[in-house]
């Protein structure tokens, strides 16, 4: 997302035009879409779907081991499916039972409400005997930050993807002695796009939309800023008149 010139333009970041219907991009930063995916349903693949694969990738688990996610809306749905699909252990965390039975739904192993289970690192340092071997921070929740660390074993990673307003709470010792790790995650670049794709599509993922008229843009961007997007990802269908 940072170039050299500091002049980038990001459709949806630092220009308009997020929600056009067409856009010309250079061929370098196209893929081909295989035929076993709908064109429809498939369109968050290509944003949250390859931060999802690429943070859940790049935590470099092996298969069995256990992943937190923490944030279980549209990204954290997306980041689940790759997850279990790669052959890990997931452990939803959220404050939103909707979010979290849509993880179950999705085959996480386990999951627990952070803010009315007052035990709940206590039960999943038990489930996990002894914590995570990675977590995907997918919430931009900062109060979530500090707390999500716990769930850590000695020397787990956290996968930074969600991006809270404040500086994150990182204590230098515990880096220093290997008490966590911590990395960040991104879309990518466009040459990775290819292989979280075909990933997709081989192993049946789907992402789960709400889909929205153009002229419903304002109520669907005001239903995310409240944080209501346990449903799934959020798009709009050029195409319809009513909302599926």
């Amino acid at each position: 997302m940072l170039c050299e010139s500091g002049q980038q333009l990001l459709h949806g970041f630092s220009t308009d035009g997020f929600f056009a219907q067409y856009a010309v991009v250079d061929h370098r930063a196209a893929t081909i879409v295989p035929f076993s995916l709908d064109l429809r349903t498939s369109s968050p693949i290509f944003c949250a779907g390859l931060t999802a694969y690429n943070s859940v990738s790049n935590c470099d688990l092996q298969p069995g081991q256990w992943l937190g996610v923490l944030g279980c809306g549209g990204l954290g749905q997306m980041a689940t499916q790759y997850a279990k699909a790669m052959g890990l252990k997931v452990v939803g965390l959220d404050i939103n039972d909707s979010g979290l039975a849509a993880v179950r739904e999705l085959g996480a192993d386990a999951t627990f409400n952070t803010k009315s289970d007052a035990k709940y690192l206590e039960k999943l340092k038990q489930l996990t005997a002894g914590g995570l071997h990675g977590l995907v921070f997918v919430t931009n929740a900062h109060a979530a930050f500090a707390p999500a660390l716990q769930t850590l074993r000695i020397n787990g990673i956290m996968m930074v993807t969600g991006i809270p307003a404040q500086d994150l709470p990182i204590n230098a010792m515990d880096l220093v002695t290997g008490r966590y790790r911590i990395k960040g995650g991104t879309t990518g670049v466009p040459h990775q796009m290819a292989e979280a794709v075909e990933f997709t599509a081989k192993h049946g993922i789907v992402p789960k939309v709400v889909f929205y008229r153009l002229d419903e843009i304002n109520t669907m961007v005001e239903r995310m800023k409240r944080g209501e997007v346990g449903e799934g990802r959020m798009g709009v269908d050029f195409s319809t008149e009513a909302r599926l």
